[in-house]
Protein backbone atom coordinates (compact mmCIF):
# COMPACT_ATOMS: atom_id res chain seq x y z
CA UNK A 1 0.00 0.00 0.00
CA UNK A 2 3.15 1.87 0.51
CA UNK A 3 3.09 2.55 -3.09
CA UNK A 4 0.10 4.83 -3.44
CA UNK A 5 -0.12 8.64 -2.75
CA UNK A 6 -1.13 8.83 0.99
CA UNK A 7 -3.31 5.15 0.29
CA UNK A 8 -5.60 6.85 -2.59
CA UNK A 9 -6.22 3.49 -4.63
CA UNK A 10 -5.27 3.52 -8.28
CA UNK A 11 -2.74 6.06 -7.42
CA UNK A 12 1.45 6.10 -7.26
CA UNK A 13 3.36 8.14 -4.77
CA UNK A 14 4.87 11.03 -7.67
CA UNK A 15 7.94 11.26 -5.50
CA UNK A 16 8.80 7.86 -4.94
CA UNK A 17 7.49 5.95 -8.23
CA UNK A 18 7.78 9.44 -10.46
CA UNK A 19 7.70 6.91 -13.79
CA UNK A 20 5.88 3.51 -12.69
CA UNK A 21 5.52 2.91 -16.27
CA UNK A 22 9.60 2.91 -16.81
CA UNK A 23 10.27 0.86 -14.02
CA UNK A 24 7.74 -1.69 -14.67
CA UNK A 25 9.64 -1.82 -18.00
CA UNK A 26 12.77 -2.43 -16.26
CA UNK A 27 11.48 -4.89 -14.09
CA UNK A 28 9.90 -6.64 -16.78
CA UNK A 29 13.20 -7.04 -18.68
CA UNK A 30 14.46 -8.69 -15.35
CA UNK A 31 11.99 -10.90 -15.56
CA UNK A 32 9.43 -9.77 -13.09
CA UNK A 33 5.82 -9.47 -13.31
CA UNK A 34 4.20 -6.68 -10.52
CA UNK A 35 1.40 -7.39 -8.71
CA UNK A 36 -0.49 -4.07 -6.67
CA UNK A 37 -2.43 -4.11 -3.82
CA UNK A 38 -5.46 -2.62 -3.65
CA UNK A 39 -8.58 -1.90 -0.89
CA UNK A 40 -12.27 -1.27 -1.28
CA UNK A 41 -11.90 1.80 1.71
CA UNK A 42 -11.63 4.44 -0.99
CA UNK A 43 -9.93 8.30 0.42
CA UNK A 44 -12.95 10.66 1.18
CA UNK A 45 -10.88 13.50 -0.26
CA UNK A 46 -12.97 16.12 -3.06
CA UNK A 47 -10.46 16.44 -5.70
CA UNK A 48 -9.32 12.75 -5.78
CA UNK A 49 -10.89 11.53 -9.21
CA UNK A 50 -11.68 8.08 -7.75
CA UNK A 51 -13.95 9.95 -4.49
CA UNK A 52 -15.50 12.46 -7.19
CA UNK A 53 -16.32 9.76 -10.02
CA UNK A 54 -17.76 7.31 -7.21
CA UNK A 55 -20.19 9.97 -5.77
CA UNK A 56 -21.25 10.89 -9.16
CA UNK A 57 -22.20 7.74 -10.62
CA UNK A 58 -23.80 6.88 -6.95
CA UNK A 59 -21.20 3.87 -6.38
CA UNK A 60 -20.58 3.90 -2.46
CA UNK A 61 -22.44 2.63 0.23
CA UNK A 62 -24.94 4.12 2.47
CA UNK A 63 -25.85 3.81 5.72
CA UNK A 64 -29.61 3.48 7.60
CA UNK A 65 -30.00 7.48 7.26
CA UNK A 66 -29.45 7.36 3.05
CA UNK A 67 -26.22 9.64 3.81
CA UNK A 68 -22.81 7.63 2.69
CA UNK A 69 -20.95 5.54 5.45
CA UNK A 70 -17.82 6.97 6.75
CA UNK A 71 -15.02 4.24 7.74
CA UNK A 72 -11.42 5.04 8.84
CA UNK A 73 -9.10 2.02 7.00
CA UNK A 74 -5.72 3.34 6.15
CA UNK A 75 -6.00 7.13 4.16
CA UNK A 76 -8.06 7.77 7.33
CA UNK A 77 -11.86 8.61 6.49
CA UNK A 78 -13.20 6.27 3.61
CA UNK A 79 -16.25 5.39 2.11
CA UNK A 80 -16.86 1.97 0.30
CA UNK A 81 -18.25 0.67 -3.06
CA UNK A 82 -21.45 -0.75 -2.98
CA UNK A 83 -19.76 -4.46 -5.40
CA UNK A 84 -23.14 -5.55 -5.11
CA UNK A 85 -24.48 -2.84 -7.59
CA UNK A 86 -23.95 -4.08 -11.34
CA UNK A 87 -22.98 -0.50 -12.64
CA UNK A 88 -20.91 -0.33 -9.56
CA UNK A 89 -18.39 -3.78 -10.33
CA UNK A 90 -18.45 -2.10 -14.15
CA UNK A 91 -17.25 1.19 -12.70
CA UNK A 92 -14.20 -0.39 -10.28
CA UNK A 93 -13.30 -2.81 -12.99
CA UNK A 94 -12.80 0.16 -15.21
CA UNK A 95 -10.18 2.39 -13.45
CA UNK A 96 -7.58 -0.54 -13.50
CA UNK A 97 -7.04 0.73 -16.82
CA UNK A 98 -3.97 3.16 -15.81
CA UNK A 99 -2.00 0.56 -13.78
CA UNK A 100 -2.70 -1.90 -16.87
CA UNK A 101 -1.12 0.89 -18.86
CA UNK A 102 1.94 1.57 -17.01
CA UNK A 103 2.31 -2.65 -16.99
CA UNK A 104 1.16 -3.92 -13.62
CA UNK A 105 -0.04 -7.43 -14.24
CA UNK A 106 -1.73 -8.86 -11.23
CA UNK A 107 -3.74 -7.26 -8.58
CA UNK A 108 -4.10 -8.41 -4.75
CA UNK A 109 -7.30 -7.01 -3.12
CA UNK A 110 -6.91 -6.75 0.61
CA UNK A 111 -9.27 -5.72 3.65
CA UNK A 112 -12.15 -6.71 1.39
CA UNK A 113 -14.48 -8.07 4.34
CA UNK A 114 -14.55 -4.95 3.98
CA UNK A 115 -12.34 -4.01 7.08
CA UNK A 116 -13.31 -0.56 9.47
CA UNK A 117 -11.08 0.45 11.96
CA UNK A 118 -13.82 2.24 13.51
CA UNK A 119 -15.21 -0.50 15.54
CA UNK A 120 -14.13 -3.33 17.75
CA UNK A 121 -15.00 -5.88 14.97
CA UNK A 122 -12.98 -4.47 12.83
CA UNK A 123 -15.50 -4.42 9.90
CA UNK A 124 -18.25 -2.09 8.78
CA UNK A 125 -21.81 -1.90 10.50
CA UNK A 126 -24.76 -4.15 9.53
CA UNK A 127 -26.74 -1.48 9.35
CA UNK A 128 -24.96 -0.28 6.27
CA UNK A 129 -27.47 -0.36 3.01
CA UNK A 130 -26.14 -1.91 -0.31
CA UNK A 131 -28.06 -2.57 -3.67
CA UNK A 132 -27.56 -5.90 -3.68
CA UNK A 133 -28.33 -6.28 -7.61
CA UNK A 134 -31.73 -4.45 -7.58
CA UNK A 135 -33.01 -5.98 -4.12
CA UNK A 136 -31.62 -3.10 -1.30
CA UNK A 137 -30.93 -5.37 2.02
CA UNK A 138 -28.26 -4.37 4.85
CA UNK A 139 -24.78 -5.44 5.16
CA UNK A 140 -26.30 -8.57 7.29
CA UNK A 141 -27.30 -10.23 3.72
CA UNK A 142 -23.78 -9.95 1.66
CA UNK A 143 -21.21 -9.47 4.43
CA UNK A 144 -19.75 -13.12 2.59
CA UNK A 145 -19.92 -11.85 -0.56
CA UNK A 146 -18.85 -8.64 -0.35
CA UNK A 147 -15.24 -9.42 -1.12
CA UNK A 148 -16.06 -12.31 -3.29
CA UNK A 149 -17.75 -9.68 -5.31
CA UNK A 150 -14.72 -7.16 -5.14
CA UNK A 151 -12.47 -9.71 -6.46
CA UNK A 152 -15.24 -10.67 -9.40
CA UNK A 153 -15.64 -6.88 -10.52
CA UNK A 154 -11.87 -6.68 -10.37
CA UNK A 155 -11.23 -10.37 -12.67
CA UNK A 156 -14.09 -9.16 -14.42
CA UNK A 157 -12.67 -5.17 -15.33
CA UNK A 158 -9.19 -6.53 -16.14
CA UNK A 159 -9.97 -9.19 -18.66
CA UNK A 160 -12.41 -6.40 -20.46
CA UNK A 161 -9.53 -4.40 -20.58
CA UNK A 162 -6.73 -7.33 -21.52
CA UNK A 163 -9.48 -9.21 -23.36
CA UNK A 164 -6.17 -11.40 -25.15
CA UNK A 165 -4.90 -12.42 -21.22
CA UNK A 166 -5.73 -14.26 -18.33
CA UNK A 167 -6.16 -12.03 -15.25
CA UNK A 168 -4.06 -12.50 -12.24
CA UNK A 169 -6.36 -11.77 -9.17
CA UNK A 170 -5.64 -12.72 -5.50
CA UNK A 171 -8.06 -12.08 -2.44
CA UNK A 172 -8.07 -12.08 0.83
CA UNK A 173 -11.58 -12.25 1.68
CA UNK A 174 -14.26 -14.27 -1.02
CA UNK A 175 -17.53 -17.11 -0.38
CA UNK A 176 -18.52 -20.22 -2.57
CA UNK A 177 -18.03 -19.31 -5.95
CA UNK A 178 -14.63 -16.61 -5.60
CA UNK A 179 -12.45 -19.65 -7.49
CA UNK A 180 -14.12 -18.35 -10.59
CA UNK A 181 -12.36 -15.01 -9.97
CA UNK A 182 -8.95 -15.03 -7.75
CA UNK A 183 -6.53 -16.88 -5.80
CA UNK A 184 -6.76 -16.80 -1.91
CA UNK A 185 -4.62 -16.61 0.82
CA UNK A 186 -5.38 -17.27 4.59
CA UNK A 187 -4.49 -13.54 5.32
CA UNK A 188 -2.22 -12.36 8.21
CA UNK A 189 -0.79 -15.20 10.15
CA UNK A 190 2.01 -15.55 12.76
CA UNK A 191 6.00 -16.60 12.74
CA UNK A 192 5.08 -19.89 14.51
CA UNK A 193 5.34 -23.47 14.71
CA UNK A 194 1.23 -23.62 15.08
CA UNK A 195 0.63 -21.36 12.74
CA UNK A 196 3.11 -23.62 9.92
CA UNK A 197 1.07 -26.71 10.71
CA UNK A 198 -2.41 -24.89 10.99
CA UNK A 199 -1.92 -23.51 7.21
CA UNK A 200 -2.06 -27.07 5.65
CA UNK A 201 -6.26 -27.88 7.33
CA UNK A 202 -6.80 -24.66 6.14
CA UNK A 203 -5.89 -24.97 2.91
CA UNK A 204 -6.93 -28.61 2.38
CA UNK A 205 -10.82 -27.29 3.61
CA UNK A 206 -10.35 -24.88 1.25
CA UNK A 207 -9.80 -27.34 -1.35
CA UNK A 208 -12.51 -29.35 -0.76
CA UNK A 209 -14.81 -26.86 -0.62
CA UNK A 210 -14.46 -25.72 -4.08
CA UNK A 211 -11.36 -22.83 -3.88
CA UNK A 212 -8.18 -24.93 -5.34
CA UNK A 213 -5.87 -21.82 -5.51
CA UNK A 214 -4.80 -21.32 -2.41
CA UNK A 215 -1.89 -20.30 0.04
CA UNK A 216 -0.44 -19.27 2.73
CA UNK A 217 1.88 -16.68 3.77
CA UNK A 218 5.30 -18.79 4.19
CA UNK A 219 7.55 -17.76 6.71
CA UNK A 220 3.80 -15.53 8.36
CA UNK A 221 3.48 -12.45 8.32
CA UNK A 222 3.75 -11.68 11.56
CA UNK A 223 6.98 -12.18 13.70
CA UNK A 224 10.86 -12.93 12.96
CA UNK A 225 10.89 -16.63 12.38
CA UNK A 226 13.75 -18.82 12.94
CA UNK A 227 16.33 -19.82 10.18
CA UNK A 228 14.97 -23.25 10.64
CA UNK A 229 10.89 -22.50 11.25
CA UNK A 230 11.29 -20.67 7.77
CA UNK A 231 13.70 -23.04 6.06
CA UNK A 232 10.63 -25.90 7.31
CA UNK A 233 7.51 -23.85 6.07
CA UNK A 234 9.28 -22.90 2.83
CA UNK A 235 9.45 -26.45 2.62
CA UNK A 236 5.79 -27.01 3.19
CA UNK A 237 5.34 -24.01 1.13
CA UNK A 238 5.66 -25.12 -2.26
CA UNK A 239 3.17 -27.14 -1.91
CA UNK A 240 0.73 -24.61 -1.42
CA UNK A 241 -0.96 -24.55 -4.90
CA UNK A 242 0.05 -20.48 -4.69
CA UNK A 243 3.15 -20.25 -3.70
CA UNK A 244 4.75 -17.05 -2.11
CA UNK A 245 6.31 -15.74 0.94
CA UNK A 246 5.08 -12.47 2.67
CA UNK A 247 5.64 -10.88 5.69
CA UNK A 248 5.30 -7.15 7.31
CA UNK A 249 8.56 -6.37 8.07
CA UNK A 250 10.72 -7.44 11.03
CA UNK A 251 9.28 -7.19 14.19
CA UNK A 252 12.18 -8.15 16.35
CA UNK A 253 15.02 -6.25 17.11
CA UNK A 254 16.99 -7.09 14.39
CA UNK A 255 14.42 -6.67 11.72
CA UNK A 256 14.85 -9.62 9.76
CA UNK A 257 12.92 -9.65 5.87
CA UNK A 258 12.01 -13.21 5.71
CA UNK A 259 14.37 -13.61 2.64
CA UNK A 260 15.68 -17.08 1.70
CA UNK A 261 18.88 -16.43 1.59
CA UNK A 262 19.09 -14.31 5.37
CA UNK A 263 19.50 -17.18 7.84
CA UNK A 264 22.76 -18.34 7.01
CA UNK A 265 24.93 -20.28 3.71
CA UNK A 266 23.50 -23.50 5.34
CA UNK A 267 19.72 -22.41 5.42
CA UNK A 268 20.69 -20.53 2.06
CA UNK A 269 21.26 -23.46 0.46
CA UNK A 270 18.50 -26.01 1.94
CA UNK A 271 16.06 -22.91 0.80
CA UNK A 272 17.50 -23.07 -2.60
CA UNK A 273 16.70 -26.12 -2.95
CA UNK A 274 13.08 -26.14 -2.30
CA UNK A 275 12.59 -23.47 -4.32
CA UNK A 276 14.13 -24.87 -6.77
CA UNK A 277 11.76 -28.05 -6.44
CA UNK A 278 9.07 -25.63 -6.90
CA UNK A 279 10.17 -24.80 -10.14
CA UNK A 280 11.34 -28.52 -11.50
CA UNK A 281 7.77 -29.52 -10.25
CA UNK A 282 5.79 -26.91 -12.63
CA UNK A 283 4.92 -29.34 -15.84
CA UNK A 284 3.23 -31.16 -13.09
CA UNK A 285 1.50 -28.36 -11.02
CA UNK A 286 0.31 -27.15 -14.76
CA UNK A 287 -0.72 -30.22 -16.00
CA UNK A 288 -2.71 -30.75 -12.61
CA UNK A 289 -4.35 -27.60 -12.52
CA UNK A 290 -5.44 -27.90 -15.73
CA UNK A 291 -7.24 -31.33 -14.38
CA UNK A 292 -8.46 -28.85 -11.61
CA UNK A 293 -10.27 -26.74 -14.22
CA UNK A 294 -11.60 -29.35 -15.85
CA UNK A 295 -13.25 -31.60 -13.32
CA UNK A 296 -12.81 -29.55 -9.83
CA UNK A 297 -10.53 -32.11 -8.04
CA UNK A 298 -8.17 -29.95 -6.37
CA UNK A 299 -4.10 -30.10 -6.36
CA UNK A 300 -3.77 -29.70 -2.99
CA UNK A 301 -6.24 -32.28 -1.49
CA UNK A 302 -6.14 -34.59 1.50
CA UNK A 303 -5.52 -38.20 1.79
CA UNK A 304 -9.01 -39.07 2.88
CA UNK A 305 -10.45 -37.09 -0.42
CA UNK A 306 -8.77 -40.30 -2.61
CA UNK A 307 -9.12 -42.87 -0.20
CA UNK A 308 -12.38 -42.19 1.71
CA UNK A 309 -12.75 -45.59 3.85
CA UNK A 310 -9.57 -45.77 5.30
CA UNK A 311 -10.36 -44.20 8.67
CA UNK A 312 -6.62 -43.71 10.29
CA UNK A 313 -6.39 -40.98 8.02
CA UNK A 314 -9.71 -38.75 8.62
CA UNK A 315 -7.84 -37.16 10.96
CA UNK A 316 -4.14 -36.77 9.82
CA UNK A 317 -3.64 -32.96 9.22
CA UNK A 318 0.06 -32.66 8.16
CA UNK A 319 -0.08 -34.88 5.77
CA UNK A 320 -1.79 -34.34 1.82
CA UNK A 321 -1.92 -35.25 -1.54
CA UNK A 322 -0.51 -33.46 -4.52
CA UNK A 323 -2.01 -33.95 -7.66
CA UNK A 324 -3.16 -37.85 -8.27
CA UNK A 325 0.55 -39.16 -7.90
CA UNK A 326 2.82 -37.66 -4.95
CA UNK A 327 2.33 -38.12 -1.36
CA UNK A 328 3.78 -35.29 0.86
CA UNK A 329 4.54 -35.77 4.69
CA UNK A 330 6.05 -32.07 5.39
CA UNK A 331 8.21 -31.49 8.94
CA UNK A 332 6.67 -29.34 10.75
CA UNK A 333 7.94 -29.92 14.30
CA UNK A 334 10.75 -28.15 15.59
CA UNK A 335 14.05 -29.97 16.09
CA UNK A 336 12.24 -32.81 14.22
CA UNK A 337 14.60 -35.85 13.50
CA UNK A 338 11.68 -38.56 12.52
CA UNK A 339 8.74 -38.13 10.66
CA UNK A 340 5.74 -40.42 11.08
CA UNK A 341 2.55 -40.87 8.91
CA UNK A 342 0.40 -43.07 7.07
CA UNK A 343 0.87 -43.17 3.68
CA UNK A 344 -2.38 -44.21 1.40
CA UNK A 345 -2.89 -47.84 0.53
CA UNK A 346 -0.26 -49.61 -2.08
CA UNK A 347 3.74 -48.99 -2.77
CA UNK A 348 5.06 -45.59 -2.87
CA UNK A 349 8.47 -44.69 -3.78
CA UNK A 350 11.03 -41.92 -1.76
CA UNK A 351 10.82 -39.55 -4.94
CA UNK A 352 14.50 -38.42 -4.73
CA UNK A 353 15.84 -42.26 -3.29
CA UNK A 354 13.92 -44.42 -5.32
CA UNK A 355 13.35 -46.30 -1.86
CA UNK A 356 10.42 -48.31 -1.33
CA UNK A 357 7.39 -47.99 1.00
CA UNK A 358 4.29 -50.04 1.51
CA UNK A 359 1.26 -47.73 2.64
CA UNK A 360 -1.26 -48.46 4.97
CA UNK A 361 0.03 -48.37 7.95
CA UNK A 362 2.18 -45.89 10.53
CA UNK A 363 5.53 -45.45 9.25
CA UNK A 364 8.66 -43.24 10.41
CA UNK A 365 11.39 -41.96 8.74
CA UNK A 366 14.87 -40.02 9.99
CA UNK A 367 14.52 -36.73 8.80
CA UNK A 368 17.33 -33.96 8.80
CA UNK A 369 17.11 -30.45 7.72
CA UNK A 370 17.13 -30.98 4.03
CA UNK A 371 14.29 -33.36 4.38
CA UNK A 372 11.03 -33.26 2.29
CA UNK A 373 9.50 -36.19 2.58
CA UNK A 374 7.79 -36.74 -1.10
CA UNK A 375 6.51 -39.76 -2.35
CA UNK A 376 5.53 -40.83 -5.89
CA UNK A 377 2.88 -43.81 -6.40
CA UNK A 378 4.20 -46.95 -8.24
CA UNK A 379 3.77 -46.54 -11.35
CA UNK A 380 3.02 -42.92 -11.90
CA UNK A 381 4.49 -40.63 -14.72
CA UNK A 382 5.69 -36.82 -13.02
CA UNK A 383 6.51 -34.59 -15.87
CA UNK A 384 9.60 -32.33 -14.26
CA UNK A 385 11.80 -29.45 -16.08
CA UNK A 386 14.93 -28.10 -14.95
CA UNK A 387 15.27 -25.36 -12.79
CA UNK A 388 14.69 -21.77 -13.60
CA UNK A 389 15.26 -18.59 -11.70
CA UNK A 390 11.69 -17.23 -13.07
CA UNK A 391 8.70 -18.71 -15.20
CA UNK A 392 9.83 -16.95 -17.84
CA UNK A 393 13.66 -17.50 -18.09
CA UNK A 394 13.70 -19.92 -20.41
CA UNK A 395 10.84 -21.88 -22.45
CA UNK A 396 10.44 -25.29 -21.50
CA UNK A 397 12.79 -27.62 -23.90
CA UNK A 398 13.76 -30.80 -22.50
CA UNK A 399 10.84 -32.38 -20.36
CA UNK A 400 11.70 -35.22 -17.74
CA UNK A 401 9.68 -38.19 -17.32
CA UNK A 402 10.20 -39.84 -13.96
CA UNK A 403 8.73 -42.90 -13.91
CA UNK A 404 8.34 -45.10 -10.87
CA UNK A 405 8.25 -48.75 -11.04
CA UNK A 406 5.10 -50.26 -11.40
CA UNK A 407 1.87 -50.40 -13.94
CA UNK A 408 0.08 -47.00 -14.15
CA UNK A 409 0.07 -44.33 -16.55
CA UNK A 410 0.84 -40.06 -17.28
CA UNK A 411 -0.38 -36.98 -18.52
CA UNK A 412 1.45 -33.83 -19.72
CA UNK A 413 -0.38 -30.28 -20.62
CA UNK A 414 1.15 -27.55 -21.58
CA UNK A 415 0.06 -24.10 -23.07
CA UNK A 416 1.45 -20.13 -23.21
CA UNK A 417 0.39 -20.03 -19.62
CA UNK A 418 -1.25 -16.35 -20.31
CA UNK A 419 -4.42 -16.21 -22.83
CA UNK A 420 -7.23 -18.00 -23.55
CA UNK A 421 -5.93 -19.66 -26.48
CA UNK A 422 -6.18 -23.31 -25.24
CA UNK A 423 -9.98 -23.07 -25.19
CA UNK A 424 -9.05 -22.93 -29.17
CA UNK A 425 -6.38 -25.44 -28.89
CA UNK A 426 -3.52 -23.60 -28.98
CA UNK A 427 -2.35 -26.19 -25.69
CA UNK A 428 -0.98 -29.94 -25.97
CA UNK A 429 -1.26 -32.64 -24.26
CA UNK A 430 0.57 -35.91 -24.14
CA UNK A 431 -0.01 -39.08 -22.57
CA UNK A 432 2.01 -42.06 -21.56
CA UNK A 433 1.49 -45.35 -20.22
CA UNK A 434 4.24 -47.71 -17.96
CA UNK A 435 3.72 -51.83 -17.70
CA UNK A 436 5.27 -53.63 -15.24
CA UNK A 437 6.03 -57.70 -15.28
CA UNK A 438 8.83 -59.87 -13.62
CA UNK A 439 11.38 -59.39 -15.90
CA UNK A 440 10.74 -56.52 -18.14
CA UNK A 441 9.49 -52.48 -17.83
CA UNK A 442 8.14 -50.94 -20.39
CA UNK A 443 7.04 -46.81 -21.17
CA UNK A 444 4.94 -46.46 -23.82
CA UNK A 445 4.52 -42.81 -25.27
CA UNK A 446 0.71 -42.86 -26.24
CA UNK A 447 0.24 -40.08 -28.29
CA UNK A 448 -0.24 -36.51 -28.29
CA UNK A 449 -2.94 -34.50 -28.50
CA UNK A 450 -3.29 -30.04 -29.89
CA UNK A 451 -0.27 -27.44 -31.07
CA UNK A 452 3.44 -28.95 -31.19
CA UNK A 453 4.76 -25.95 -30.54
CA UNK A 454 3.76 -25.95 -26.35
CA UNK A 455 5.34 -29.88 -27.03
CA UNK A 456 8.62 -30.61 -25.27
CA UNK A 457 12.01 -30.25 -27.88
CA UNK A 458 13.52 -33.61 -26.21
CA UNK A 459 12.79 -35.99 -23.26
CA UNK A 460 15.03 -37.22 -20.16
CA UNK A 461 13.54 -40.34 -18.42
CA UNK A 462 13.82 -41.08 -15.02
CA UNK A 463 12.86 -44.41 -13.65
CA UNK A 464 13.00 -45.02 -10.15
CA UNK A 465 12.71 -48.14 -7.63
CA UNK A 466 14.84 -50.35 -9.42
CA UNK A 467 17.02 -52.66 -7.30
CA UNK A 468 19.21 -52.89 -9.83
CA UNK A 469 20.37 -52.35 -13.34
CA UNK A 470 18.73 -53.89 -16.46
CA UNK A 471 20.50 -56.49 -18.45
CA UNK A 472 19.69 -54.49 -21.78
CA UNK A 473 17.31 -51.20 -23.07
CA UNK A 474 15.98 -50.64 -26.03
CA UNK A 475 13.74 -47.87 -27.42
CA UNK A 476 12.19 -49.97 -30.61
CA UNK A 477 14.44 -52.50 -32.48
CA UNK A 478 16.82 -49.54 -31.29
CA UNK A 479 19.42 -51.03 -28.17
CA UNK A 480 21.23 -48.26 -26.37
CA UNK A 481 24.01 -48.05 -25.02
CA UNK A 482 25.03 -48.00 -21.22
CA UNK A 483 26.92 -45.33 -20.01
CA UNK A 484 29.39 -45.64 -16.87
CA UNK A 485 29.67 -42.09 -16.07
CA UNK A 486 27.33 -39.02 -16.09
CA UNK A 487 29.70 -37.20 -18.33
CA UNK A 488 29.59 -40.15 -20.70
CA UNK A 489 25.88 -39.92 -20.40
CA UNK A 490 25.39 -36.56 -20.70
CA UNK A 491 27.22 -36.76 -23.56
CA UNK A 492 25.23 -39.29 -25.55
CA UNK A 493 22.32 -38.74 -28.00
CA UNK A 494 21.13 -42.59 -27.12
CA UNK A 495 21.83 -44.26 -23.62
CA UNK A 496 21.25 -45.51 -20.32
CA UNK A 497 22.96 -45.09 -17.35
CA UNK A 498 22.36 -46.89 -13.39
CA UNK A 499 22.60 -44.94 -10.13
CA UNK A 500 23.01 -47.46 -7.65
CA UNK A 501 22.50 -44.99 -4.57
CA UNK A 502 19.34 -43.67 -6.50
CA UNK A 503 17.76 -46.83 -7.12
CA UNK A 504 17.26 -45.05 -10.75
CA UNK A 505 17.98 -45.42 -14.42
CA UNK A 506 17.85 -42.79 -16.31
CA UNK A 507 17.57 -42.90 -20.40
CA UNK A 508 18.19 -40.80 -22.94
CA UNK A 509 17.01 -41.08 -26.79
CA UNK A 510 16.70 -38.66 -29.70
CA UNK A 511 13.91 -40.99 -30.70
CA UNK A 512 11.16 -40.40 -28.20
CA UNK A 513 8.03 -39.05 -29.03
CA UNK A 514 4.44 -40.49 -29.93
CA UNK A 515 4.16 -44.02 -30.42
CA UNK A 516 7.81 -44.73 -28.76
CA UNK A 517 8.44 -47.80 -26.42
CA UNK A 518 10.93 -48.19 -24.36
CA UNK A 519 11.47 -51.91 -22.95
CA UNK A 520 13.93 -51.62 -19.98
CA UNK A 521 14.87 -56.02 -19.53
CA UNK A 522 16.22 -57.62 -16.46
CA UNK A 523 16.68 -61.21 -17.60
CA UNK A 524 15.08 -64.06 -17.37
CA UNK A 525 11.74 -64.39 -15.36
CA UNK A 526 12.89 -64.57 -11.53
CA UNK A 527 15.32 -62.44 -11.60
CA UNK A 528 14.23 -59.47 -9.49
CA UNK A 529 13.24 -56.11 -10.80
CA UNK A 530 12.20 -54.28 -7.77
CA UNK A 531 10.75 -56.23 -4.65
CA UNK A 532 13.20 -56.37 -3.26
CA UNK A 533 12.60 -53.98 0.12
CA UNK A 534 14.96 -50.98 0.89
CA UNK A 535 16.98 -50.93 3.45
CA UNK A 536 15.07 -49.36 6.53
CA UNK A 537 11.85 -49.02 5.29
Amino acid sequence: IDYMDGYRCFTWDGKTFPKPDRLMKELRKMGYRVVVILDPGIKRDPGYSVYDNGLAGAHFCYDEKGEHYIGRVWPGETVFPDFTRPETREWWGSLYKGLLDDGVTGFWNDMNEPADFSFESATVPLSMRHDNDGEPCDHRAVHNVYGMQMARSTFEGVETLRSDERPFVLTRAGYSGVQRYAAVWTGDNLSSWEHLRMSIPMLLNMSVSGISFIGADIGGFRGDPTPELFTRWLQTGIFYPLCRTHTCGGMGKDGAEQDPTVYGKKHEKINRRAIELRYELLPYIYTQLRETERSGDPLLRPIWFDEPMMEKVHRRDYEFFFGKSLFVAPVVHEGAQKREFVAPPGEWYDFFSGRRLVGGEETSVPVDLKSIPMFARAGAIIPTREAVQFTDEAPLRELTLNVFAGSGAGTFYNDDGLSYGYRDNACVEENYRVTASDDKLTLEFVGREGDEQFAPKSYAIRVAGLERAPDVVTIGDRKLTEKKTPADFVKAKAAWRFDKSTRSLRVRSVDFGPGAIIEISFGAPGKSRRRKPAAGR
